[in-house]
């Protein structure tokens, strides 16, 4: 408990900001012989200042603060408080700490302990503390949490396409398919409730009778670094032979920049033309990268097939064995996965 034994003794809470904080503390009066007179205080703090909790008891009193709770109830603002106790000369830190937007400072007898936003108890440091992960498959922006003092960013952009086919009678052929989007890794300090430009790769289209078309560029821009992950190539048009043929894959993209850790993605694979006349094909597969597979090549005539669940993944190649125009799969969406630390 807090002691306050004269007149000029006060405990006092000094705000750093205008996020409300409220305030409540319960205390017992006792006086000689053995009078005991309990006592309440609630207090409303809105701006920066030093601000009396608890004021002094009377002369010969002795007031026992048994309780102190202080409450951010801003939404998403931070304030730091800072618990003194005064004897009307010397003053006397008793704590300093940041309460984040909905966390409770209390003091109950002689511990002291803090409860978080949903209600819980924190164990662990306020600093460091995983808070959640939020994955982003579209928009331009990111906004940090209010207790959000890093984040690690992962990074894929979108796939590429597979390639299609051209008509020919009589002829065969199969499109290489899409290779995958680039992929990066990045911790960034940040600021709380900042707002950060993203870019989101989309996923290469595919194309009747051309080449499979480039992923998006997927990016995130923090403190003047912005890191990149390359789009995936499309796959080569394959183009009806009566002679057996090949097409390549598109290549690997770009390696990402500016990350901690910068990749390409792998390459699609090559369209195989190995019988004309009753069509033996096996068109390109598209490209895998770290979070979402390429699609499988097919070995019938069709269109190529759509890179599946996941992201950043390339689009199959198409195949054709007559005089019908095909077109390659579509690569798959770039995606930000960001993990956000207090």
């Amino acid at each position: 408990m807090l002691l306050l034994t004269g007149t000029a003794h006060k405990i006092q809470i000094i705000t750093s900001g205008t996020a409300n904080i409220d305030v409540h503390t319960s205390y017992m009066d006792y006086t000689a012989p053995s009078t005991a007179t309990p006592g309440i205080l609630n207090t409303l703090i809105t701006t920066a200042a030093t601000t009396d909790v608890t004021g002094s008891p009377a002369s010969g009193a002795q007031r026992n603060v048994q309780t102190l709770i202080a409450r951010n109830s801003h939404a998403s603002s931070s304030n730091t408080v800072t618990v003194q106790h005064t004897d009307g000369t010397t003053v006397s830190t008793l704590l300093k700490y940041t309460l984040l937007a909905g966390e409770t400072l209390f003091c109950l007898d002689k511990e002291w302990y803090v409860i978080d936003s949903s209600g819980g108890r924190k164990l662990s440091p306020a600093t460091g503390r995983y808070l959640k992960t939020t994955v982003i498959t579209s928009g331009t922006t990111f906004t940090s949490g209010p207790s959000t003092n890093s984040i690690f960013a992962r990074l894929v952009a979108g796939g590429g396409a597979g390639g299609g086919c051209t008509s020919v009678a009589a002829a065969a052929a199969a499109g290489g398919g899409g290779s995958a989007g680039g992929y990066a890794e990045k911790t960034f300090a940040v600021v709380p409730n900042t707002v950060y430009t993203i870019a989101i790769g989309l996923g290469g289209t595919g194309a009747s009778g051309a080449n499979g078309n480039t992923g998006g560029n997927t990016t995130i821009a923090v403190g003047g670094v912005t890191v990149t992950a390359f789009g995936g190539l499309g796959g080569i048009l394959g183009t009806a032979l009566t002679t057996l043929s090949a097409y390549l894959g598109g290549a690997s993209p770009a390696v990402s920049t500016n990350g901690d850790l910068n990749l390409g993605g792998e390459p699609g694979g090559p369209g195989l033309t190995l019988v004309v006349a009753t069509p033996i094909v096996s068109s390109g597969k598209g490209g895998s990268c770290q979070l979402g597979p390429g699609a499988n090549g097919i070995t019938t005539v069709g269109n190529g097939p759509a890179a599946p669940v996941g992201f950043g993944g390339g689009g199959g190649g198409a195949a054709t064995g007559a005089s019908t125009v095909r077109t390659g799969g579509n690569g798959a969406p770039g995606a930000i996965i960001i993990d956000e630390f207090a």
